[in-house]
């Protein structure tokens, strides 16, 4: 379908005002992951792009989106799934910061206080 500049500008005034559905997200993100979890037998292993925790880059350019976002989705599956956050040892040897807060990474993984840590 061709906009014209009209319908065009009315569509982008009501995506900016829209943003980002949270609620949207988490509900659809938690069903879709569960539906897979069950279409392989109870196992799935997943890995996430991106920040867990803390994405403020996310969180600015789509508004509505919070800087956990995905830690939410995920706390939402806590008592359907387990969940293990890995860090590359080479990271913890080294002491790797984030280069965004400057804090290290491993020192980070434990303010996250609903979910288990396993190094």
């Amino acid at each position: 379908m061709i906009l014209c500049n009209y319908e065009e500008k009315e569509k982008n005034i009501i995506m900016a005002k829209i943003g980002f559905d949270l609620e949207k997200y988490l509900r659809l993100q938690s069903e879709r992951i569960l539906e897979r979890v069950h279409t392989f037998g109870g196992k799935l292993y997943l890995e996430f792009g991106g920040k867990l925790f803390d994405d403020y880059h996310a969180s600015r350019v789509l508004p509505g989106f919070e800087p956990d976002s995905k830690m939410k989705m995920l706390l939402q599956l806590k008592d359907q799934a387990e969940i293990v956050i890995a860090i590359c040892a080479e990271h913890i040897e080294l002491n790797k910061r984030r280069g965004d807060l400057g804090i290290v990474q491993l020192l980070h993984i434990p303010q996250q206080q609903d979910l288990p840590v396993l190094l």
